[in-house]
């Protein structure tokens, strides 16, 4: 039998525009939980981060 391998879920992998940002923030707002908001808030800034690490930078 073969092995499936996985990799743990990473939101900040998924969030790509401010658009969806928005949503993921929104939603974690009405969860009413300020663990998930605070989880939310930290994949967002992991998100940023990631995109800013890909633009290129022109000097």
């Amino acid at each position: 039998m073969t092995e499936i391998k996985t990799r743990p879920f990473d939101a900040a992998n998924y969030l790509e525009t401010e658009s969806d940002i928005t949503e993921y923030l929104r939603l974690a707002r009405e969860a009413n939980d300020q663990q998930l908001l605070e989880a939310a808030l930290s994949d967002v800034t992991r998100a940023q981060e990631k995109a800013h690490r890909k633009t290129p930078t022109t000097q």
